[in-house]
Parts: C-alpha cells; structure tokens; sequence
C-alpha cells in the first residue's frame, strides 16, 4: 500500500469470483439484484477511479446480467454451467444478520479455469480480489497460480465455509484453509469465520493464529459492532455511525473493504480508511444499489454528517 502523503497513480484492480442473482429480503420488500461480492466491490473500486477488471463466473443464459455493471468496468467473464440463484433473507429488528437459501441446484464443477486467466495480465495489477461465492469456485491450484504471477492477492473467503444442501445453505468447516491463505495478502472473514478457523474465542489470539497461516492484513466484519483491521499485530475498530434508514445490506463488507483498501493504497493510514470506509458502506446500505457515490459526493455527505452529529 501506499505511503501517507504519496497521492498514488491509478491502480489496476482485478476481481475475479462469483455474480448472482440476488433475491433480497427485507420485513415485506423483496426485490431482484445482481450479487457478488466482485460485483459489489467492483463498483465501489470503480468509484475511486481505479482500472477495475472484473472475471466474473456465471452461465451463459445469464449473460444479460453484466449490462449491470458500470460501463467503464472491463468485463472477461468466464462461463461456468450454472449462476447462483441466492436468496438473501433480512429483519429490520437485526439487519446484520443474514439467513441464505439457494433457488437453484449447484454444480460442483464451477470453477475458474486456470487457462481462461492466461490473458488476464495477473502480474500487473496492483491488487487481484478473489470472491468465491461457494467451495467450488476457486481451487487451491488456481489461487496458486494467481498468487505466483501477483502477491497483492486479498480474498474474500466466506464461500469456503458454505455447505449446500437442497434450499438450505449450511455453514461447514474450511479443512483446506491453511492452504489457501498462505496464497494471501489481505484476508476478509467474518468474527464467526475467524474464531472457526482459529479454534480461540479470545480476537487477539484469533487473529494472530490466522494471520501466521499467511494473510498479512485481516478485515473483521463484526455485525452490528462495526470492523476490525488486523495489521502487524495490531487491531484497528470502526463502528458503524448513525445514518438514516438503513435499506440493504448485501454488499456491506465487500463495499467496505473495496472502499478501506483503495483508501490505503491512495496512502491513508489504517484508522482513517475504515473510518472513511464505514461511512461509504452506510451510504451504500441507504439504498437497494451498489455504491453509486463517487470520493466528492462520500466526502460531502460525511461532512454534514459531522455537523449533523456535532449539533445534536
């Protein structure tokens, strides 16, 4: 990442994982969306006028999907059998909590072939975004190869510990973890995932066990409680601020992260970028969209949010 007062070139970003099609409730609204955590991170590197490239997996017959993303995305999709057809399932008495159902069957052979990413340009990105959405999407054999052209690999990781079965998505162990992370820069779990893999309740000691299987830098989403960064044995906290009503929550950590690390490698320091990221995810999570604000319109809003928040 960048360095305090270094304002960075442009960056290439590559994501590469999972699009959905998201059926979102919330109480009574339920709507259709595009979902993915590269799609929902795309869009908000996108917004900090990144060179953002996204690999995203899904079948042909659902091609039309991509029309949603922002047109100065570059798309290579690679077609898989079949796209995920997800529920996600909200209460406005705990809107952190998300219960998942599958509407379609799930193919176990979904995954990224190592010889479509051949013209990907891995090597010169400045960051590559892995965001499987299930078990199957990334091999350990793919991860390595990624990870051999591009060390700068941050990965999502909450596919590996899903279980499908039937409607019914489960939670599971990820019993090839240690693998994978040693392939891994900057790792995004949640505070559940984490105390999974690391067997402690204690987060310092959770954290540090996790983090000597490799990642350099940890995202903790905590629900309600906000974010935690791990880094060089320290832990940053951000809570979440007070921001009207709060709509939808899918894409909440994928937002968050995106904006925190294009705030890092622009060479903003740990606090202030999830401090900065935890407002950009409120502002995404006041609509049924993406992040559709740009740096300008996000540092605009968070000033009257301050003298909202001053005044009271």
């Amino acid at each position: 990442m960048g360095t305090n007062g270094e304002k960075q070139k442009m960056a290439k970003i590559i994501l590469i994982g999972s699009l959905t099609k998201d059926l979102i409730s919330l109480d009574n609204n339920r709507r259709y969306a595009l979902g993915g955590s590269v799609y929902y991170a795309g869009e908000a590197f996108n917004k900090f006028d990144h060179q953002v490239t996204v690999i995203p997996l899904l079948s042909k017959d659902k091609n039309y999907l991509l029309k949603d993303i922002h047109q100065k995305i570059i798309i290579n999709p690679i077609y898989v059998g079949n796209t995920f057809l997800l529920e996600n399932i909200y209460s406005s008495k705990n809107i952190f909590e998300r219960k998942q159902k599958i509407l379609n069957h799930v193919s176990s052979d979904k995954k990224v072939n190592i010889l479509e990413l051949g013209n990907s340009n891995l090597n010169e990105a400045d960051l590559i975004f892995v965001g499987p959405q299930s078990p199957f999407d990334i091999s350990l054999e793919t991860l390595s190869y990624i990870y051999k052209r591009n060390k700068n690999v941050c990965l999502y990781a909450q596919g590996f510990f899903r279980n499908f079965y039937e409607t019914e998505i489960e939670e599971k162990e990820w019993k090839e973890a240690k693998k994978y992370l040693s392939k891994v820069n900057y790792l995004i779990l949640s505070e559940k995932h984490l105390k999974s893999l690391s067997k402690k309740e204690d987060l310092r000691q959770a954290l540090q066990e996790v983090s000597s299987f490799g990642p350099k830098e940890i995202i903790l989403s905590q629900g309600e409680k906000g974010y935690s960064i791990y880094v060089k044995n320290k832990i940053y906290s951000t809570t979440f601020p007070r921001f009207g009503d709060l709509v939808n929550p899918n894409g909440l950590t994928s937002t968050f992260s995106a904006v925190y690390l294009s705030q890092r490698m622009d060479g903003k320091s740990v606090q202030k970028s999830m401090d900065y990221a935890i407002h950009a995810a409120c502002i995404k999570m006041n609509t049924w969209l993406p992040l559709k604000s740009n740096k300008r319109r996000i540092d605009e809003i968070i000033k009257v949010q301050e003298f909202l928040n001053q005044n009271k």
